[in-house]
């Protein structure tokens, strides 16, 4: 860079696509110093990485499997003070890497006037920009007591990093850089529209859920994707559909490298040729597929990395919280079984519980009936499990109604299909009608009981308040012992397992304090989402299944229910789906919902073929 100053007058613009293509791959392989990649990775290994001369990026050269510079510089080059936004993803060498590529934008082409980086206000990996550490970024650089002692850590020349820095420090007071929140944002902070790169949200629901971030976007002249995780095709008529309106609305490039199972955008012969080889080239960051997607000149389409290749498996682990109720058991019998069910359907769905049904009549009243339901047991209800004994009907699952609705508020769904059903119910005071016992018999500690569970009540405020700095989560009994709480006694200890234990079917070591305190809070605090303290035990001798196996009834036929099916395998790929079930036979369907509980999934009863991503895997 100090030395196109002195050449700044004489660059003309067939030096300035050669310059470009450089400062481009340059940017490029950045991206591979991903702290993921990093940890296998030897000094030698990272310094070969981070070099940047036009040597080591021709050697790199072979790495680049689809290249889309060519028309990127065409397109770049009919700016005329442009903007450019990155989004962006490692800090580090990364970073420093985006800024050396937006400095020559707007500092050596007439093309670029102003940039815009979008950070994350958290890590939502390792090693991803936030705020904080885009204004250390340039502190630090500017500070010489950064840089560690020797003539092999230090810049060769100090002052030419000084004078560089200090641009860009000059650009930011300016205007010409800009951070897309304010400068002086903490971590965690919450200012929109930055929080929505880490939402739940796939990238092309950014309209719907990000319309602010999506109209700034809208404004750029092309948006650089270093964090998304994207990937590009050609093939538009096949993937726009799925694409939504990000599909189109502003220039893309993506500038990464491959560091996840799927990939798009290489031909078949290259990923065929490359997969028979001993190369982990998929994950490993050495190659790179640089695209451009364009609103006038090239028509590309995009989509988030690791769901490229999964438009036809969708993986629902809870079911809907609209449609979140316990599941019933109907008086009826579906007889059907695998000799006699459809071979081929536009969608199965995996599994007869809650979601697998509410999953089904959702599709029904959407005029879709061309699927199947596949359910292992005899019934339908999945966790919902009762059995005759001593001439009652006994619950082996869910029993209760936890939290109903107070006063003309919101009523728990699973409330209204109990009442639509008839599901006889018992108002049931679950503390206040406690008789308490311990090895000695009956032993009265209701005081140490009911301290129990106001213990639970700080834990809620507790956990509330670290989730409000973004601290990390904790099990119960880390925060129990936090709070000073752990029980000492046998007394304190029955309280504490009937309070925990028995209540999330999980040791205190083993359960989310924070996620055990959105539950509490969404199913009994009205004020936080919940609904109401009350709770209603089912006493129906049909079971607490009937409610769901009655709302069946209403829309499932028998060809679309198959019972006593196993499945073993799911075979996935870009164009459908195969379960193979335990009896040897299979079906087929373009797409799949599976809502098999994490126990199965975490348990490995199903194999899926090929393995999901492990992005996925990660989750469950």
């Amino acid at each position: 860079m100090h030395e196109l100053e002195s050449e700044k007058s004489v660059l003309d613009k067939e030096k300035l696509a050669i310059l470009f293509r450089e400062m481009l791959q340059m940017c490029l392989w950045g991206n591979a110093t991903d702290l993921s990649l990093l940890t296998h990775m030897s000094a030698d290994d990272i310094e070969h990485l981070q070099s940047v001369g036009r040597d080591a990026q021709a050697e790199r050269q072979k790495y680049i499997l689809k290249d889309d510079q060519e028309q990127l510089w065409n397109y770049l080059s009919s700016l005329e003070e442009g903007r450019v936004d990155f989004v962006l993803d490692n800090s580090g060498f990364e970073l420093f890497t985006d800024f050396v590529f937006a400095d020559f934008l707007v500092t050596h082409t007439p093309y670029v006037s102003k940039v815009y980086f979008h950070p994350k206000l958290i890590p939502w990996f390792v090693s991803d920009v936030t705020p904080p550490d885009f204004a250390k970024a340039i502190t630090s650089l500017l500070d010489p007591s950064f840089f560690p002692v020797g003539k092999d850590a230090a810049p060769s020349n100090p002052e030419h990093l000084t004078h560089m820095v200090t641009r860009w420090k000059g650009y930011m007071e300016q205007g010409i850089f800009n951070l897309s929140v304010p400068n002086d944002t903490p971590l965690g902070g919450n200012p929109q529209p930055a929080e929505f790169w880490t939402s739940p949200w796939p990238y092309w629901n950014m309209e719907t859920h990000a319309s602010d971030l999506f109209a700034t976007l809208k404004r750029s002249d092309l948006v650089i994707f270093k964090a998304s995780n994207l990937a590009f095709s050609r093939n538009v008529n096949a993937q726009m559909r799925r694409l939504g309106p990000l599909a189109g609305s502003f220039p893309l490039l993506s500038l990464r490298t491959n560091k996840a199972d799927v990939v798009v955008g290489v031909d078949k012969e290259t990923a065929e040729r490359l997969d028979a080889s001993s190369e982990k080239w998929r994950v490993d960051g050495r190659r790179t597929i640089p695209s451009v997607a364009r609103v006038k000149y090239l028509s590309g389409s995009v989509m988030r990395q690791e769901l490229t290749a999964l438009p036809l498996l969708l993986l629902v682990l809870t079911a809907l919280y609209d449609e979140t109720c316990a599941v019933l058991e109907p008086s009826y019998q579906y007889k059907s079984g695998a000799a006699n069910a459809k071979r081929h359907v536009e969608i199965l769905i995996l599994g007869g519980g809650v979601a697998g049904v509410i999953a089904a009549r959702t599709l029904h009243q959407h005029s879709i009936d061309d699927f199947l339901v596949v359910e292992a047991r005899d019934e339908l209800g999945g966790r919902l499990r009762s059995k005759t004994f001593a001439g009652k009907t006994i619950e082996l699952g869910a029993n209760w109604i936890q939290g109903t609705q107070t006063g003309d508020g919101p009523e728990n769904p699973i409330l209204t299909l109990a009442k639509k059903h008839n599901l006889k119910t018992q108002l049931n005071d679950q503390f206040g009608s406690m008789t308490t016992y311990d090895n000695t018999g009956a032993v009265d500690y209701l005081e140490v009981f009911n301290a129990s569970i106001d213990t639970f009540s700080d834990l809620i405020i507790y956990s509330g308040e670290r989730l409000s700095q973004n601290l990390v989560d904790l099990s119960i009994r880390s925060t129990y012992e936090l709070i000073g709480a752990k029980p000492r006694d046998v007394h304190a200890k029955a309280a504490e397992y009937f309070n925990v234990d028995f209540e999330y079917a999980q040791k205190p070591d083993q359960s989310s304090a924070i996620a055990s305190s959105w539950n509490d809070n969404f199913t009994y605090t009205v004020d936080q989402g919940g609904f109401s303290e009350d709770n209603f035990m089912s006493i129906d001798q049909r079971g607490f299944k009937a409610f769901i196996q009655e709302e069946s009834k209403e829309f499932l036929k028998a060809g679309q229910l198959l019972l006593n099916s196993t499945i073993k395998t799911i075979s996935w790929s870009g164009s459908g789906a195969t379960i193979g079930l335990k009896d040897g036979s299979s079906i087929s369907a373009d797409y799949v919902i599976c809502t098999f509980s994490l126990g199965v999934l975490q348990n490995d009863d199903v194999q899926f073929l090929p393995r999901l991503p492990v992005s996925e895997e990660i989750l469950v």
